[in-house]
């Protein structure tokens, strides 16, 4: 492995020009296709120039390949300018973020409707260019968020913020992993993916896969081909953790890393078992950027260590953790940053976590953590996993709760419905809490909706009880999994509930989704992809056509509904498509109404 270069003087240092930077996925040849040394410094000095005319310095950068995202940060630092990394691609927020930012950096145009979008791979040059040493304190990257508990925050980012968790991650565990390629399942848009999946392995010298490998059929073959480090979340690794095949990756990949939350315990001790090591998981923020790091391994403490060069105490009032870092990229008073963790410190000056203190709540004139309820409410056998949120109901604050069932929750729903579901998990809290801190709402989902990080914000809890992505009652929509734009197109990956409110009488003994509510659910995808607004009586198809439904949709299924403009105005007709594994379930056009008129 070459030697590790800062991240300030990266371009301005020597390597071979063939030296392979990343491997970037050629749809048409459906291969990996390599990239150089020579390829991203071409590509950067291009787009560093057709920027630097810009009158503004922050530039909105959105993009799913990894290398065009090293190619648009370095080419917006190299020309005096920074990068505002959105939070998440629904079109509000990038309405909002492009209408303040100087100008868009994106391979996906048609996420941002009318404006000028510049593709950070379509400017390669080959004439003379000299990069000069960057200013380590000048603005690098606006993050946000993740959001967990309220709206996505904007964090400003300096380049030495960057350049130091970079160095000292290569100081701790450069020497172990060689010349490893990395391999990410997490998104670069947000801290943790940006530094593990692009800036150490670009600093390192270590080859990183542009495309984020989501699906066993990818990450597997990927993982074989050779020494790799894997950059996961917890969500991705309990499935990893399933795989009956893991222990055969053995040898293949050194090293796990894992941040965006606590590991689960049994998940840590799967793949340790599997790979002959733990996966090392990593406690952070975007505002912090990396505190304490941990590995679970059975029969010792599974307690946090804070990073080389962090200091970390107990707030004696409320219990949090405070952060004296140079990684700290927020404004704080000498006693440090307060991350809103409750933590406990051990006798050797490592610390566990408590749970979140912005986390607690008040419901019926009393406070509520919602952390060790929700802890008990995992530990109930009809239960797998469970997120709480509070939300007003009729004026007064109330808590709701989605989870997803076990085997024996879902048979239980399905032998008895939702009220002796509901009433079985009442009495579980019976002991513990009183019935107005009970849970008012519940919903059983097949996953729970989590962002990019794996994490489950909020609102994202709150979403499930309000009419806001489908246009139905929350008791009628289907889970949402996950949800792909192209151009003109809108595609999701959804679930039918075993709960669905109208599976009860339609039919007994043979429950099938109704065919007017698959095409309610086509109408709320329709009005997504034009922009309408999906709630009810505010966007009115004209009708449906050639509409065909060739086989039925049952509880626990999984579909695919795609919409599709087919004229040329993206405002008349639009092609739908509803498809289990199993084949296509139903089809047909929509006439969409006229425009909504924007006051």
């Amino acid at each position: 492995m070459s030697q590790t270069l800062s991240l300030s003087r990266l371009l301005l240092e020597k390597r071979r020009g063939d030296r392979i930077v990343a491997r970037r996925f050629d749809a048409s040849l459906r291969a990996d296709h390599e990239l150089t040394w020579a390829d991203l410094k071409s590509h950067v000095a291009g787009l560093s120039r057709r920027v630097s005319g810009s009158p503004g310095a922050d530039w909105l950068v959105l993009t799913d390949d990894a290398f065009a995202f090293a190619v648009s940060l370095l080419a917006l630092w190299h020309a005096g300018r920074y990068a505002v990394s959105p939070p998440n691609g629904q079109p509000g927020t990038l309405r909002a973020l492009q209408t303040r930012t100087a100008g868009v950096l994106t391979d996906r145009p048609e996420a941002f409707g009318d404006g000028e979008c510049v593709d950070p791979l379509d400017h390669a040059t080959t004439d003379p260019w000299q990069a000069e040493p960057l200013d380590p304190d000048a603005p690098a990257v606006e993050l946000f968020t993740s959001g967990t508990t309220g709206a996505e925050k904007p964090v400003i980012k300096q380049l030495r913020h960057l350049e130091g968790e970079v160095d000292q991650f290569g100081e701790s565990w450069d020497a172990e992993l060689g010349d490893a390629t990395v391999l990410s399942t997490c998104t670069h848009q947000h801290l943790y993916g940006l530094l593990h999946g692009v800036l150490w392995p670009l600093c390192a010298g270590r080859v990183f896969q542009s495309r984020h490998l989501l699906l066993p059929v990818e990450l597997r073959p990927r993982m074989e081909a050779g020494p790799c480090i894997l950059a996961s979340v917890p969500t991705h690794l309990a499935r990893l953790a399933r795989w009956d095949d893991l222990r055969e990756l053995r040898g293949h990949c050194l090293r796990v890393f894992s941040s965006g939350g606590p590991l689960a315990t049994e998940t840590a001790h799967r793949v340790g078992a599997a790979l002959g090591h733990p996966p090392v998981e990593l406690l952070g923020s975007t505002e912090a950027g990396g505190i304490a790091w941990r590995v679970q391994q059975p029969g010792r403490s599974d307690a946090w260590t804070p990073l080389p060069g962090v200091g970390v105490s107990r707030d004696p009032e409320d219990g949090v953790a405070r952060v004296r870092s140079p990684y700290v990229s927020v404004e704080h008073g000498a006693e440090g940053f307060a991350t809103g963790d409750r933590i406990t410190f051990e006798d050797d000056g490592r610390f566990r976590l408590d749970g979140r203190a912005d986390r607690m709540v008040k419901v019926g004139e009393r406070r509520l953590d919602l952390v060790p309820m929700e802890s008990h409410l995992r530990a109930n056998p009809l239960v797998d996993d469970a997120a709480l949120a509070a939300r007003d109901q009729e004026g007064e604050q109330r808590v709701c709760a989605a989870l997803t069932p076990s085997a024996a929750g879902w048979q239980l729903l399905k032998a008895e419905g939702r009220r002796a579901f509901g009433r079985a998990l009442a009495r579980h809290f019976a002991d513990d809490w009183e019935p107005v801190l009970h849970p008012r709402q519940w919903r059983a989902v097949g996953e729970l909706p989590r962002n990019a990080m794996g994490k489950v914000t909020r609102s994202a809890v709150l979403a499930l009880f309000e009419p806001a992505v489908w246009g139905e009652l929350a008791s009628e929509r289907p889970e949402l999994l996950r949800e792909a734009r192209e151009a003109g197109a809108l595609e999701r990956l959804c679930r039918v509930p075993e709960d669905l409110a109208c599976l009860a009488g339609h039919f007994p003994g043979n429950p099938i989704v109704p065919g007017a509510l698959i095409l309610g659910w086509v109408t709320g995808c329709c009005a997504a992809l034009l922009d309408r607004t999906p709630a009810p009586g505010t966007f009115a198809p004209r009708g449906f056509e050639g509409v065909r439904f060739r086989a039925p949709l049952r509880p626990g299924d999984a579909f695919t509904l795609r919409v599709e403009t087919v004229e040329p105005d993206e405002r008349g007709s639009l092609r739908f498509s509803v498809a289990t594994d199993e084949g296509e379930a139903a089809s047909g056009r929509l006439r969409a109404g006229p425009p909504e008129k924007r006051g």
